[in-house]
């Protein structure tokens, strides 16, 4: 009887807290987050809320799947099963369901025809490729800018305009920056990763077949680790679509597949130069 109840509360309490995140999170998405997390007098401050601005939407609502599975997942127990253990198992198995499928559970309760589902996630997916991008951009700016910097302050000390304890302190706060750059970079992977999981495991319950990466762009450092292997996936559905469709919504996913590879490796190439060249040289 006890357990029973500790297990109530236990489902109620996860059931809680997903809520409580949800809300949290949706705030989190307001209030100016990337400009009160950028110094104002950085030098390549504009860099930095344009990479700040990508982590906002990488964290967007495609990654909420798994929390609203959960919250789910938990009241569903408590419906069927009539006890706290239930409610926590149901918990549990929501949140494994929702972060496999949040995305595609969406698509399918949104209603239309299979083409209609399809056309809905190739562009879905086109504007997750063009949102990468972007993120690419910034990031690629962001570190010629700070290596830019560190360019100028040796300048400054060959020069004679600064001294080198000046040099010094300057430098030690451009790497400090440039760490909290990497930092925002391996947040946006993560979320990226959990992102295209989604849009991959859409598109192969759409097509009924796994999906195969493009081949990624040649890496600028042959050391760049290799992006996490996606946990194992439910096997795919069949799904009556024309060949052409199938085409395209797997090509969209491909590509997106290839650019999340791409920016995770760039992200790792930056680290290490950023280490070698933000040093005093003069």
């Amino acid at each position: 009887m006890l357990q029973n109840k500790l297990m109530l509360r236990a489902g109620l309490a996860a059931s809680s807290v997903v809520v409580l995140g949800l809300t949290l999170s949706g705030c989190a998405q307001q209030g100016g987050y990337a400009a009160a997390s950028t110094a104002a007098d950085d030098v390549c401050r504009p860099q930095r809320l344009a990479l700040d601005d990508s982590q906002q939407f990488f964290a967007g609502d495609i990654v909420k799947g798994a929390l609203i599975g959960a919250a789910g997942g938990a009241l569903t127990g408590l419906l069927l099963g009539g006890d706290g253990r239930s409610a926590a198992l149901g918990a549990i198995a929501g949140a494994t369901a929702g972060g496999f499928a949040g995305y595609w559970s969406s698509l399918q309760n949104q209603g239309g025809s299979r083409n209609d589902l399809i056309s809905r996630m190739v562009g879905d997916m086109d504007r997750e490729q063009q949102a990468l991008d972007k993120a690419q951009v910034s990031f690629n700016a962001l570190v010629d800018c700070r290596k830019a910097n560190a360019r100028q302050i040796n300048a400054d000390l060959r020069e004679g305009k600064i001294t080198r304890e000046q040099a010094t302190l300057q430098m030690n706060r451009v790497r400090q920056l440039s760490d909290q750059d990497i930092a925002i970079a391996k947040r946006i992977n993560a979320r990226v990763d959990e992102r295209t999981a989604n849009y991959v495991y859409a598109t192969e319950q759409a097509t009924g077949a796994p999906v195969t990466a493009a081949a990624p762009a040649p890496s600028p450092a042959p050391t760049a680790s290799a992006p996490a292997a996606a946990p194992p996936r439910p096997a795919a559905q069949q799904a009556s679509v024309t060949s052409g469709d199938n085409a395209a919504v797997r090509q969209s996913a491909s590509t997106l597949v290839q650019k999340k590879q791409t920016f995770a490796q760039s992200t790792d190439t930056a680290q290490q130069s950023l280490s070698s060249e933000l040093q005093i040289t003069a």
